[in-house]
């Protein structure tokens, strides 16, 4: 039962929880410029928003809302629900200093306190961007409710978001304490539903550049509804009762979720965790594991790993699997980014008309490869974590090590990139010549990325861990390590593909930064007081006709180029991580 004066201590807890958030973020370096980062390209997409809504003030009075507009605000706040539920399911599934907390005040107060602590996070972030929207949108209108229905609207959002987001993290978490099954292949069962999670969002992501699904569909959900109450006392048409729905049922459905999550939270926090093998399995199917004959075959069961390159090899490729297979919130440091930028490369894509389907391929291709190498190999020196010193002192070698980290992208990376990317070229319908252009280029851009992602990872190295729920430890990968291996494997995919498919656009690109780059080195000289007439005009005559290359050309080089490039970088990545591992010494 809640203590007297519960609420008042649930918002202290939340409170000092935020700010120490807020601490360690200010701490963390790397933290610091992802942040960034991400505030760069938000304040780029928000410097458009408001220049396009000035622009267009004086023909506000014939806009309505739609349902395509109240559908993107549904699927962002799904995308939101969902990192949510992450996170509470990773990072904030126990409050700290348990033991302490839950003898001080009451399950509910330590619960709630964890959903404000959220809400402040989010609240944090998009703090800024809605004061400039609101002033901008008040500028441009005139409507001085806006300044009240704006924010209170993005807090309705934001509000439910976490709550349900939190709500349904908890529940997972509960079922996963709770049901054998769901607690013997919960990697299994949890990878399935990210997997359709991604699919369903890029499904709806691709509908705004010309795929059969319809953003407009997900209009009739109650979080699009928040696009009316935004624009309400603005010259912009929207509906009304979907407006006072949103002002009304929003905190009701908050604070009625939020009571569930309490009482989820209290079971799974006062309820003993059950174990796989808790669920009647037989002695023959445990056997392996309990006898020792191969527990590591076992633990990766039904995948088979086989002995390609020796026994140690072998070892090597199985203990990166059950690695993956017992803590999947290493790949969550993984998936939140690639989701980030594939949908805001789609979104950008569809409001400048879009490629249409074509672009589902490309982007299948450029994912799955880019996850073939970073899922298993892009930190191999910190994943060993304590038992590195072991583990440089045995007799696996450099090359064995490192072969063992490429074999788990080699047998489900490689195959799953080619094999999708295949799929996705037969339902786009291209030509047979794009159509294996692609699949080509699945195939040799995942090969390349399984040895760049070892050579990336033992140069930028990342011994220290992160604490998620329940005090376990993930080491994710370096934020350096992460960028440049990224971008390597980025921007060789994206160069290929753009030069198969369109090489016109190829071609006008290489033109314009052949003249752009030699004119900003220039400007730079002339700035510094140094001669560049005689430079300028060498530059110029040496400046090839890149205009003038003709298509197949351009098509044939940039498609064999970036990719030729990339194979060579995997195979140098993949002898420069043997190498390193081999010279690796312990201070």
């Amino acid at each position: 039962m809640a203590e007297t004066g519960w609420s008042r201590h649930a918002l202290r807890v939340g409170f000092v929880e935020w700010r120490r958030s807020v601490r360690a973020t200010r701490t963390d370096a790397a933290r610091l410029a992802l942040y960034g980062v991400g505030a760069l390209f938000g304040l780029l997409a928000l410097s458009l928003g408001v220049y396009l809504l000035v622009a267009v003030a004086g023909d506000l009075s014939g806009v309505r809302v739609g349902d395509g507009v109240r559908g993107n605000l549904a699927l962002f706040w799904l995308f939101l629900t969902f990192i949510v539920g992450q996170r509470a399911i990773s990072l904030y599934d126990r409050v700290d200093a348990e033991a302490l907390v839950l003898t001080t005040v009451s399950a509910r107060t330590a619960a709630v306190g964890l959903v404000v602590a959220e809400t402040l996070r989010a609240l944090t972030v998009v703090a800024v961007p809605v004061l400039v929207l609101t002033g901008a949108f008040v500028y441009a209108t005139g409507a001085l409710l806006a300044a009240v229905a704006v924010p209170f609207a993005v807090g309705c959002f934001v509000v439910t978001a976490v709550v349900v987001g939190v709500t349904l993290g908890w529940t997972a978490a509960l079922l996963v304490a709770t049901v054998p099954f769901v607690a013997r292949h919960k990697t299994a069962l949890g990878s399935i539903l990210v997997l359709a999670f991604f699919g369903g969002y890029m499904a709806f992501q691709l509908g705004s550049v010309g795929a059969p699904v319809d953003m407009a569909l997900l209009g009739v959900l109650p979080p699009g509804w928040v696009a009316d109450l935004l624009v309400a006392g603005s010259p912009v048409g929207g509906s009304t009762l979907r407006a006072a729905a949103v002002a009304v049922g929003a905190p009701l459905a908050a604070g009625a979720l939020g009571s569930v999550a309490t009482r989820v939270t209290t079971a799974y926090w006062y309820t003993d965790p059950v174990y796989p093998t808790d669920d009647g399995e037989s002695d023959e199917v445990a056997a392996p594991v309990a006898d020792g004959r191969d527990a590591l075959a076992a633990a990766v069961a039904p995948l088979s790993v086989p002995a390609f390159g020796g026994q140690p090899t072998r070892r090597v490729a199985q203990l990166a699997l059950v690695r993956t297979r017992r803590q999947p919130a290493r790949l969550s440091f993984l998936l939140a980014p690639l989701l980030i930028v594939g949908s805001t490369l789609l979104s950008y894509a569809g409001a400048s008309g879009g490629v249409g389907l074509d672009l589902a391929p490309v982007v299948l291709a450029l994912a799955l490869a880019w996850l073939s190498g970073a899922a298993f190999g892009l930190n191999p020196l910190g994943d060993e974590a304590p038992l590195l010193p072991a583990t440089l002192l045995s007799t696996v070698g450099g090359r064995r090590f490192v072969r063992g980290l490429c074999l788990p992208g080699l047998l489900v990376g490689v195959p799953l990139a080619t094999l999708v990317t295949a799929a996705g070229v037969v339902a786009a319908g291209h030509a047979p010549l794009d159509a294996a252009g692609l699949v080509g280029l699945a195939l040799v851009l995942s090969l390349g990325a399984v040895g760049l992602a070892p050579g990336v990872g033992t140069r930028f190295p990342r011994f220290d861990a992160v604490t998620v729920g329940r005090s376990r430890e993930v080491i994710p990968p370096a934020l350096s390590a992460v960028a440049v291996y990224s971008l390597g494997v980025g921007l060789a995919g994206a160069v290929a593909a753009v030069s198969l498919l369109a090489p016109d656009v190829a071609r006008a690109l290489c033109a314009a930064l052949v003249s752009w780059l030699p004119a900003l080195v220039l400007s730079v000289l002339a700035e510094q007081g140094l001669p560049t007439a005689g430079l300028a005009r060498t530059v110029a005559a040496a400046a090839p006709p890149i205009r003038s290359v003709p298509l197949p050309a351009v098509r044939a080089v940039g498609y064999a180029g970036p990719l030729a490039l990339v194979a060579l970088a995997g195979y140098r990545g993949y002898r420069r991580a043997a190498r390193r591992f081999d010279d690796c010494q312990l201070d």
